[in-house]
C-alpha cells in the first residue's frame, strides 16, 4: 500500500511521516510497501522493503546488519525477516517520530543525483504536484505530467494574473504555456525542454535535467512551497 493510499482514520502526522519515508526509500532505489494497523494498534506502521543483498550474504546476516544500522542511528523500530511472498525485511514502527527518524537517516545517506531527485520530488509535492523522476547517465529525467499539473508548476513558479484562465484540452493554449514555461525556466538558469506527449496529447513529457539545473528547480519550488505555507492561516488563526 502506498502511503498516499492510507486509510482515512490515519492521523495527518503519521500520514505525512509515511509519505516522507516512502519518498526517501524511493530515492534510495527501494520500492516500499506500507501497511497501517498492525496487530498492536491502529496507528502502528509496517514498512516492507527489499534492500540489495551482497552475494553470499544470508537473510539472517542482512537482518543483523539492518538491526545494527538502525540501532546505531537510534531508530525505534522492530525488524523482522519476511520470507513470503518473497524475501523482504519488515520494519515495525509504533510512532510517527520513529518513522521520521528513519527518513532522516536514509535521506542523509543519499548523494549526487539521488539526493537531488529526492529534493525535487519533495519540492514539487510542497506545491501540490507529485512528480517522479528517474536517473539516466548524468541526468535526472522527470516523469510525465498532465497539462494541468504542468500549468500548476508554471503558475506557482511564475505567478500569472488573477484572471488568467487555462484550458488543458486546448491544444494551442497548451503549446503556448509550454513555450512560456521553457523560457521562464531558462531565465532562472534551468534548461528543461518539454513537449506534448505523442501517446497522450494532454500529457507533457520532459527532457533530462542536469544535476545543477534540477537542484535550482528544487530550490525554486521549495521557496514557493514555503511561501504558500506561510500564507496559509493555521487552524488557530482561522475565524
Amino acid at each position: 500500500m502506498s502511503a498516499s493510499l492510507l486509510p482515512g482514520y490515519v492521523s495527518d502526522e503519521l500520514r505525512a511521516a509515511c509519505y516522507d519515508l516512502d519518498t526517501a526509500l524511493w530515492a534510495a532505489g527501494l520500492s516500499p510497501v506500507t501497511d497501517i494497523g498492525a496487530s498492536t494498534h491502529a496507528q502502528a506502521v509496517t514498512v516492507r522493503v527489499q534492500p540489495p543483498r551482497l552475494p553470499g550474504t544470508t537473510p539472517q546476516r542482512q537482518l543483523a546488519q539492518m538491526k545494527r544500522l538502525l540501532r546505531g542511528h537510534r531508530v525505534a523500530v522492530r525488524v523482522e525477516f519476511c520470507p513470503e511472498p518473497y524475501p523482504r525485511l519488515s520494519l515495525h514502527f509504533d510512532t510517527a517520530e520513529a518513522v521520521r527518524r528513519l527518513t532522516t537517516v536514509i535521506a542523509g545517506h543519499l548523494s549526487g543525483l539521488d539526493a537531488v531527485r529526492y529534493r525535487l520530488r519533495l519540492a514539487a509535492r510542497s506545491v501540490g504536484v507529485n512528480w517522479y523522476s528517474r536517473i539516466r547517465p548524468h541526468a535526472i529525467w522527470p516523469s510525465e505530467l498532465t497539462a494541468g499539473q504542468t500549468f500548476a508548476l508554471y503558475s506557482t513558479l511564475f505567478p500569472q494574473p488573477d484572471d488568467t484562465e487555462f484550458e488543458p484540452e486546448d491544444d494551442e493554449a497548451v503549446e503556448e504555456m509550454l513555450e512560456a514555461f521553457t523560457r521562464a525556466l531558462a531565465g532562472i538558469g534551468v534548461s528543461l525542454s518539454m513537449w506534448r506527449s505523442a501517446c497522450c496529447p494532454h500529457d507533457v513529457e520532459f527532457h533530462g535535467l542536469s544535476e545543477e539545473a534540477a537542484s535550482r528547480l528544487a530550490d525554486a519550488l521549495t521557496r514557493c512551497g514555503r511561501d504558500r505555507r506561510a500564507a496559509t492561516p493555521s487552524p488557530e488563526e482561522t475565524p
